[in-house]
């Protein structure tokens, strides 16, 4: 099992965090939660944000030797710069663990050479050079994939990384010029601001945004049912993601050459830019999740603040599409399932996942809860981020989330009122 440890890093005083299938990061403002959940983006996603196909294939810088041994190390450390800034956490150490025996560690915010990110390097640095075309200074297309092959086995990481901000409505709300507008100006203040670290927040949105330009294009040709193929290993799944995202949408998501409406009955459309907030933000998320499961292969997930202007059952059928997400995965070897980190304020994402929990415990098949959706207690964490510190939130001898923490707001305001009541 995945792990990371966080000492002294921003608003983290100790945090140690099992990454199991689902990862549930609950707590008040700025109590470090995103924080967190950057942390583990950054490890998971660090293969990707060193080897950058467009920059390996056709770059003409190669002179310096950024893909040698020393030139992959720097390119790590300038990455945990532009996401984190640079000497900005004097006392901090993270250790990411990917298994047992094998972990990468950044302490003062400087990359420690274990003998295990030196064996990776090394390995990495001399599959680059196996393929590196000294005359058109890049690697082929064939090359740079069976480097990214390479590398995933080398750290039995497989999952393809998205990290899912809370703003994800900018990907739909904002006509087409303004959206170009915007991600040109945010490359040109990622580039300039490279390692200051300001930036980690635009530069997760940049990734994130070109990503749904891609989900647009996948789903031109018309809805999520027109991917559905019958005859699919994961139809199930799929037509579940379907039915649970009508209820979701209020309407039939359907996309006309990147024209996008929601069809809120035979005779009435809305164009997706002019529909709720809610509606806007969770698209995205449904796209993403509904194409991996129907793609079937192995991703990694931070989803900000999914419950951001949905109504408490919008929020309870998006966490079950989660589920899903996750479920259809299960039964494949740990390095090929799917993980996803959510990042939450509502105490109705937590009620979602443990009844699912409970449903997955009870296992008694029924016409309410579909076994797709049950949970088990060994794939799901949930930990609750106050003063600094994260606590685990699970009940460890039912294997569900503890009551008394999944509302704790309503408590204290049923307390008042009760004392209210009694003045």
């Amino acid at each position: 099992m995945q792990r990371i440890i966080v000492e002294n890093f921003g608003p983290i005083k100790n945090a140690e965090i099992d990454i199991t299938n689902i990862v549930v990061l609950i707590g008040e403002q700025a109590s470090g939660k995103s924080t967190l959940a950057k942390l583990v983006y950054f490890f998971m996603a660090i293969k990707n944000e060193i080897f950058e196909m467009d920059e390996i294939i056709h770059s003409h810088r190669f002179e310096e030797s950024p893909y040698s041994p020393g030139g992959i190390r720097k390119k790590i450390q300038k990455t945990y710069y532009s996401f984190f800034g640079k000497d900005a956490n004097p006392l901090s150490k993270i250790e990411f663990i990917l298994n047992t025996n094998n972990s990468i560690i950044f302490e003062k915010d400087k990359l420690i050479d274990t003998k295990f990110l030196i064996e990776v390097i090394e390995s990495a640095s001399n599959e680059f050079f196996k393929t590196y075309n000294i005359i058109t200074k890049g690697i082929s297309f064939k090359g740079y994939f069976n480097l990214k092959i390479h590398l995933d086995e080398l750290l039995n990481c497989y999952q393809k990384p998205l990290y899912v901000p809370a703003s994800r409505n900018v990907t739909v709300s904002y006509g087409n010029l303004f959206g170009q507008a915007l991600y040109g100006s945010l490359s040109q203040h990622i580039m300039m601001n490279d390692e200051r670290g300001d930036f980690v927040n635009l530069i997760l949105l940049q990734k994130f945004m070109n990503h749904c330009e891609s989900l647009k294009d996948l789903f031109k040709d018309g809805s999520f049912l027109k991917m559905i193929d019958k005859e699919e290993s994961n139809y199930g799944y799929l037509e579940k993601i379907n039915t649970l995202s009508l209820n979701i949408l209020h309407g039939k998501y359907v996309n006309n050459n990147n024209n996008e409406f929601i069809n809120i009955s035979d005779s009435v459309s809305i164009s997706l830019d002019k529909c709720s907030t809610g509606q806007q933000e969770s698209i995205r998320i449904i796209q993403d999740l509904f194409f991996w499961v129907h793609k079937d292969e192995p991703c990694f997930r931070v989803i900000e603040e999914p419950e951001a202007h949905l109504f408490p059952t919008a929020q309870k059928h998006l966490m079950e599409i989660v589920s899903l997400f996750i479920n259809h995965t299960i039964t494949k070897d740990e390095a090929h399932q799917n993980q996803v980190i959510i990042t939450t304020h509502s105490p109705y994402v937590l009620a979602a996942f443990n009844n699912l929990l409970y449903a997955g415990q009870k296992a008694v098949k029924n016409d309410k809860i579909s076994e797709l959706l049950w949970l088990k207690k060994e794939n799901v964490t949930v930990y609750k981020l106050h003063g600094g510190y994260a606590t685990s939130i699970m009940d460890e001898e039912l294997g569900l989330i503890k009551n008394e923490e999944i509302d704790e707001a309503s408590r204290i305001i049923n307390k008042e009122f009760d004392f209210i009541d009694n003045l």
